[in-house]
């Protein structure tokens, strides 16, 4: 028996998300210095800098 799904969205979820995460992650890191992607990751760290800290 086949599942149904409420909509297209969650079959595509359901069936596909490995694949497609896969495909944007390979073509994101391919062209990540065209595509200006901002990102909470360091990757390189070339100074260390600190304005107003004071231990006390």
């Amino acid at each position: 028996m086949r599942k149904k799904y409420k909509d297209f969205k969650e079959y595509m979820q359901q069936n596909y998300y490995n694949e497609i995460f896969q495909s944007v992650e390979k073509f994101a890191y391919a062209n990540k210095g065209r595509l200006n992607l901002e990102s909470g990751h360091i990757y390189e760290v070339t100074y260390q800098k600190s304005d107003g800290i004071s231990y006390a």
